[in-house]
């Protein structure tokens, strides 16, 4: 009897026992298009088959993958081929009319990039500092809204970031998923990130508007939870998208044996989470 109500009680501050399983599709671009990800997709799609399997778990989510074009994945959302699609997507206002949009999974706008000393915390204190960024990223337009910031551009990440290290610069502004590579492999005593990004970018789950709105919401439930209890922090450890640890050399082997042929799949296959 202490057990079944000790069950019940679990229901009731989970809501779980009063969930219908509901069977979706999720598109998915293992190339994740335009997001700038520097050679880490297969870890990206690793983490996400797991975190989508994670909340599938605990949200009552019966979950397939349907691998696609980035150029297709957006159409075959519209054609409803699937529910929801992964996607870089922004909730921009004209974006709105047709799609909605879960929280953030995965950001990876600008971050700040400083010397380890740096006692920089704050966009006030930036005024009269020297930052880098490399030519035609966004960051460079970002920065432009901020007045007495000196912005120096360079032609590439390496030789931003060799700026800061050599103080010909106080920081550098560079995307967050490749900015974490740089740092935590070839900086890891000298230079640090700094700050949220700044701006929303990363990968949400969309689904057309005012369509699979429950889909949606337990997407961002089971988001909720994860990052709660641990789960979510110790998913991007685990595939190398967090500024902590060193990335073992066989980690894309791992993410590969993980996802087990999910690359390999012909465009448009229905892989079961």
């Amino acid at each position: 009897m202490r057990l079944l109500l000790f069950l019940l009680s679990i229901c009731l501050l989970t809501g779980s026992c009063h969930k219908k399983t509901i069977h979706c599709q999720i598109g998915i671009d293992p190339s994740w298009y335009p997001l700038e990800v520097e050679g880490q997709h297969m870890r990206i799609l690793a983490f996400s088959t797991e975190l989508l399997k994670e909340i599938a778990k605990n949200e009552r989510l019966d979950l397939s993958l349907i691998r696609m074009n980035w150029n297709n994945l957006l159409w075959g959302l519209r054609e409803k081929k699937y529910q929801g699609a992964l996607s870089s997507l922004r909730p921009y206002v004209f974006y709105l009319k047709e799609y909605s949009f879960s929280s953030l999974y995965l950001e990876a706008g600008p971050v700040f990039v400083l010397p380890k000393g740096s006692l920089i915390t704050e966009i006030k204190q930036l005024i009269g500092k020297e930052i880098a960024v490399v030519q035609g990223s966004s960051a460079a337009v970002l920065l432009q809204k901020f007045p007495g910031i000196i912005i120096r551009s360079y032609l590439s990440i390496p030789q931003a970031l060799q700026a800061v290290e050599k103080q010909e610069v106080d920081l550098a502004a560079i995307h967050l998923l490749i900015a974490q590579n740089f740092v935590r492999d070839l900086y890891p005593n000298i230079l640090k990130i700094e700050g949220p990004p700044l701006d929303n970018e990363g990968l949400r789950l969309l689904t057309l508007d005012n369509e699979n709105q429950e889909l949606l919401s337990r997407f961002d439930e089971g988001l909720e939870q994860l990052k709660k209890d641990g789960t979510y922090e110790m998913l991007k450890q685990k595939w190398g998208l967090s500024p902590d640890g060193k990335i073992p050399n066989d980690l894309d082997l791992k993410a590969a044996a993980f996802l087990d042929g999910i690359l390999d799949s012909h465009i448009g296959d229905e892989i079961t989470l």
